[in-house]
């Protein structure tokens, strides 16, 4: 039987890790970023607490089998805010724009980069950078350019239409 890659590392439930690497670990994106970009085979020392007392572990990063892999939600863990599609009819019906359509904002992360650009929940994203978000499949495409460090938006709130900006991709963040 396989065991899990969080077990083969030593973790046990109940283990609340504090930190990879130089990252704080609040939430679980936070181990994400420290092991992203590092190369599999490389060791990320893991701080965490085990019935309330301190642990050190050394991990060795491998690639994680396919039947352990989750889906992750990029606009969630990059931007802080849940979206889904808006059928177009509705749209349509619900706003008289020259918008051909839209994202509704279903969750916003309260410590997240769109909280902190003052997009609320109900709010319509209807573009990112120079692109419209009219389908999941736009918002994926846009947000998986490697070569954005700033995502320009446009989002509907009732009849007004609000602009900002968020980070884009941390690769060019880290970059400049």
């Amino acid at each position: 039987q396989l065991k899990s890659p969080a077990a083969k590392i030593g973790l046990k439930v109940g283990d609340i890790i504090t930190s990879a690497g130089e990252i704080e670990a609040h939430r679980a994106s936070d181990f994400h970023r420290a092991v992203l970009e590092q190369k599999v085979g490389s060791e990320v020392v893991v701080q965490l607490r085990r019935s309330g007392e301190p642990v050190s572990l050394t991990i060795t990063l491998a690639d994680v089998p396919s039947q352990f892999q989750r889906s992750v939600n990029p606009a969630w863990e990059m931007l802080g805010m849940e979206l889904r599609a808006m059928p177009v009819d509705d749209f349509r019906r619900k706003y008289r724009t020259k918008y051909r359509g839209g994202l509704t904002v279903s969750a916003v992360r309260s410590d997240g980069p769109a909280a902190q650009a003052g997009i609320r929940r109900g709010d319509v994203l209807v573009g990112l950078h120079v692109w419209e978000t009219t389908t999941t499949k736009d918002l994926s495409y846009i947000l998986t350019r490697s070569d954005l460090s700033v995502l320009k938006f446009w989002i509907l709130r009732g009849n007004q239409t609000y602009y900002g900006s968020l980070p884009g991709s941390t690769k060019t963040a880290r970059r400049s």
